[in-house]
């Protein structure tokens, strides 16, 4: 595959999906939405970093990196937990926000959770995902 076309296919959501939890970690205090749903926050953080780390080992996988899966693991977790942490320190910035610890371990736990399920499913389709394989070209 062309480069600029795994720059496309595969970084450019990864880069999308970084300034989007940027742009929620901008948000002042006061505009955020007020749910009755316990822990609704961790939830989000969750799924925020479930994706983050799914969209960044795929970007590791599909380009040029000589990387096992597991390695791409591990990459992706530290440098999204490494993300995720310099995000809480960035809100206390933000008025009505805070540095929340509770935030980097549910941070840590989508990561954990999202790296398991790629490994997971990329082990199921021989190191890559069958999306994957058809944006290649190659038969699934």
């Amino acid at each position: 595959m062309r480069p600029f076309r795994t720059l496309l296919i595969f970084w450019i959501p990864l880069i999308a999906w970084l300034a989007l939890i940027h742009l929620f970690s901008s948000i002042p205090g006061r505009y955020l939405p007020h749910l009755s749903i316990p822990y609704a926050d961790k939830i989000f953080h969750i799924a925020e970093y479930f994706v983050l780390v799914l969209l960044m080992m795929r970007a590791f996988e599909n380009s040029y990196f000589n990387v096992s899966l597991a390695k791409s693991a591990v990459l992706a977790i530290i440098i999204s937990l490494c993300y995720g942490t310099l995000d809480e320190l960035f809100q206390r910035s933000v008025p009505g926000r805070a540095f929340d610890i509770f935030d980097i371990f549910a941070d840590c736990s989508g990561l954990c959770i999202g790296a398991l399920t790629f490994l997971y499913e990329a082990g199921k389709e021989g190191g890559k995902l069958a999306s994957d394989k058809a944006v290649q070209g190659n038969k699934i």
